[in-house]
């Protein structure tokens, strides 16, 4: 559920952001879009689950320095595939409120996704 809502809340910073000309990344969201979109953040929920418990993540580093890494790392990575494929304007080339809203949405769905899982997983 944490995943889900982690999804939805970076899908409403983005179209917000979009709709009231802050951001310039040309996302369109469709309703197969959404639901592309929460789908891909249960894969990557997912991810960051299996990267938290192989490595003992929550031991190692600190939990908001893990979880805004990620977001940062799964930024560039969604962003750089969906600007190749043509779904999103390159956010690097939009100007520095582009990179802002979009980066603060993802950073803000991994920290809910990285608490979700220190919450209601046994990480140890």
């Amino acid at each position: 559920m944490g995943f889900l809502i982690a999804s939805i809340i970076q899908a409403l910073i983005i179209i917000v952001t979009e709709t009231i000309g802050i951001s310039n990344l040309g996302a369109k969201f469709t309703i197969m879009q959404l639901l592309t979109h929460v789908l891909v953040g249960q894969i990557i929920g997912f991810i960051l689950l299996f990267i938290m418990k192989k490595f003992k993540v929550e031991g190692k580093i600190n939990i908001w320095i893990f979880a805004v890494i990620s977001g940062v790392v799964t930024w560039f990575i969604i962003l750089s595939i969906n600007s190749t494929i043509g779904k999103v304007n390159p956010p690097w080339t939009q100007g520095f409120l582009t990179v802002f809203s979009s980066l603060t949405a993802f950073i803000l769905f991994s920290v809910i996704v990285t608490f979700t899982i220190k919450r209601y997983t046994y990480l140890k």
